[in-house]
């Protein structure tokens, strides 16, 4: 090292002031390296106090492929958390080197290509909506499935007591849906005309 002119390697602590938005997604990942690790942990537990045994050596054997698997997945997570202490975009799972609304461009420059603050936070909430738009598709779809069998029992009763009981209950569902539907819409002023097609 001295030959070479190398300087002694020196250990510095800094102590990172966030933004909301760099604390935002820092968290996310922190919460996830905090999943795997109590998974990890736990799978430590069962191994110590002997609770794989009874599953003979083939049990053994699979339980220590996924604890091996928990254990990489735990690494490249701790480094998620280090490179998201520079930057939500530095790292090979960092955001993706466009700016929000608008594709790359040949010969942009990397310096081009980096968010800003507010790009990544729409981003986020792009993420966010996305997620939540996904799951209310997942409820409307079990919800009137419930709905349907509802009215198919109300059918099958052919008449009875309990087919109005059912009948009620099929409506409560769809009800459900349209009040879920109408809560999250956000409505937008059509310009020129408007044209509606659809069966009845």
């Amino acid at each position: 090292r001295k030959q070479i002119g190398f300087p002694d390697q020196e250990e510095k602590k800094v102590i990172l002031q966030f933004s909301s938005v760099e604390k935002f997604f820092y968290d996310k990942q922190l919460q996830a390296t905090m999943d795997v690790a109590r998974r990890v942990m736990e799978s430590s537990d069962t191994n110590n106090s002997g609770g794989g045994k009874t599953a003979g050596n083939n049990g053994g054997a699979r339980a220590r492929r996924a604890k091996a698997r928990d254990v990489d997945s735990l690494n490249n997570l701790l480094q998620k958390l280090r490179a998201a202490c520079c930057h939500p975009q530095v790292g090979a799972s960092g955001m993706s080197l466009r700016r929000h609304g608008r594709g790359h461009h040949h010969g942009e420059g990397v310096a081009d290509r980096v968010l800003s603050m507010d790009d990544i936070l729409d981003k986020l909430i792009d993420d966010a909506k996305g997620k939540c738009e996904e799951a209310q598709r997942v409820t409307v779809l079990y919800t009137n499935g419930l709905a349907s069998l509802m009215r198919l029992k109300a059918e099958a009763m052919d008449g009875s007591i309990g087919a109005s009981k059912m009948l009620e209950k099929s409506q409560g569902f769809y009800q459900e849906v349209l009040d879920m539907a109408g809560g999250n819409a956000t409505p937008t002023e059509a310009s020129g005309a408007a044209e509606l097609r659809g069966s009845t």
